[in-house]
């Protein structure tokens, strides 16, 4: 991957993060907390639709795209079937009288209705679609999708603003959705010629079993991770209530800012592994890689916890809360980048289905304590209990990494992360009477990991001088 290919994806996560940053407090002053929760639990339902109903299969395209003989075959027998049994599965769902949204958002509307159905097929298509973008390395055109979507839900919130200022949870779905829809058929016209001439009679049996060999494990693990990334949200509504859960899904919305970093990461990374693997090239650069990454990771931690006391001042003081546990909230993306660095092995290794056994252990980790800490602690609680369930994550992927793949040191990634996991922990419970001493602790961190890392920040800062300017 070239450099050009490298900034085009990196301008999408980041400026799609920039564009977060400016809607979460947008939202926050213009919707009701509790229209500001079921957002958060709508987002729930789009990230289930796409990590369970698309079977695993996003994953095996991207896993048999080095060594497919047709590229545009391949992606084709990859969406027909999650697509098919996503149609056949809802038509059953309605024709029997059943609806979502009176159990998802305590509202029973017909146009909520149809703006989820919609939502839920447009985002499966767009994952597979992008993957497209994303394999043949058109960073900027993969980015320009992100930012693009995102930026028309901006525009389309402040416009509804501007003309009716009394917005609800309607206008949020129908923004979404519309988005959404715009997004997707700018796709379809940027890949177009990959579509093109792909007919039903090029479907495969063969080629649809040995995907779905691949893919369905995943479903199952997928199922797990989902239950983690979303339980939190899904406990507090079901013991305390829509202003607690407006308040973590805010603090969660900011630590999004992290999500520059872990999706830059996942969407290079990844691809980088399985060429260098396919090419029979040296994996000695997956070490070097996880020096940088652990660094970084440290680096947007402390950088969180120093400037937290700036978050109060964007949002109303109902949300003040935020800054003692936006820290905490920081831990699952950059925990779950870390674990990305060596954890790549084993679906390498094609032995996707002992990524099942990690899930399910952190999202039973994460669902203990959130029954024990949501009721006592509310959000914060959500907070601790999910930055523990990742660290755990993280630490099993390690594990299992390095008996399926190849063996790495530990030590260094273990020692510092759960210096930042307990320094969250204790912001979070206790932040409220000694805030500014746990700022102080942050910068101490901060400083300790430039000392301890110089050399590699410096010798970093050499090569991207090379690479990117040289």
């Amino acid at each position: 991957m070239n450099k050009r290919s490298i900034l085009g994806f990196a301008v999408g996560p980041f400026a799609s993060a920039l564009i977060s940053m400016l809607l979460v407090p947008i939202c926050a002053w213009i919707f009701s907390s509790e229209d500001v929760g079921r957002l958060a639990l709508l987002q729930i339902v789009i990230n289930f639709s796409v990590q369970i109903l698309s079977l695993g299969l996003d994953q095996a395209y991207i896993r048999e795209y080095h060594e497919a003989s047709n590229k545009n075959i391949l992606l084709f027998n990859s969406i027909v079937p999650p697509v098919t049994m996503v149609i056949i599965g809802l038509a059953i769902f309605y024709s029997l009288g059943l609806r979502l949204s009176p159990y998802i958002f305590s509202l029973s509307d017909p146009l909520i209705e149809l703006c989820l159905v919609v939502f839920i097929l447009q985002s499966i298509m767009l994952r597979f679609f992008s993957l497209v973008l994303r394999m043949e390395e058109r960073g900027l055109l993969f980015s320009f999708v992100q930012v693009a979507q995102k930026l028309l839900l901006l525009i389309l919130i402040l416009l509804l603003w501007f003309l009716s200022p009394n917005l609800g949870f309607i206008s949020l779905i129908v923004i979404n959705t519309t988005a959404g829809f715009f997004a997707l058929l700018g796709l379809i016209v940027v890949i177009s010629s990959n579509l093109k001439g792909l007919r039903p009679s090029m479907l495969s049996l063969d080629l649809i079993k040995s995907l779905m060999r691949f893919g369905l494990p995943l479903v199952i693990g997928g199922l797990a991770y989902f239950a983690l990334i979303s339980a939190d949200r899904v406990s507090i509504r079901l013991f305390s209530n829509f202003s607690e859960l407006a308040i973590y899904s805010v603090a969660c919305s900011f630590a999004g800012a992290a999500i520059i970093f872990q999706s830059i990461f996942s969407t290079i990374w990844a691809p980088i592994v399985y060429k260098k693997s396919a090419n029979n090239e040296s994996m000695a650069v997956v070490d070097q890689v996880s020096g940088v990454v652990l660094c970084c990771v440290v680096m947007i931690f402390t950088i969180s916890g120093m400037l937290s006391f700036i978050i109060p001042l964007m949002l109303p003081e109902k949300y003040n809360e935020v800054k003692y546990i936006f820290s905490a909230c920081m831990a699952y993306p950059l925990f779950y980048t870390l674990s990305e660095v060596y954890f790549v092995g084993v679906a390498l290794s094609r032995k996707s289905h002992l990524s099942l056994a990690v899930s399910v252990a952190s999202a039973a980790i994460g669902i203990a304590l959130l029954y024990v800490l949501v009721p006592l602690q509310g959000a914060a609680g959500a907070a601790i209990a999910i930055a523990i369930a990742f660290w755990a994550f993280m630490i099993l992927r390690f594990e299992l990494a390095v008996r399926i793949w190849r063996p790495f040191s530990r030590l260094e990634v273990y020692f510092w992360s759960l210096v930042c996991l307990f320094i969250c922990i204790s912001t979070a419970v206790f932040g409220r009477s000694y805030n500014k001493y746990f700022i102080i602790l942050w910068v101490v961190i901060f400083l300790g990991n430039l000392v301890y890392n110089f050399k590699l920040i410096k010798s970093v800062f050499k090569f991207l001088h090379e690479k990117l300017i040289g």
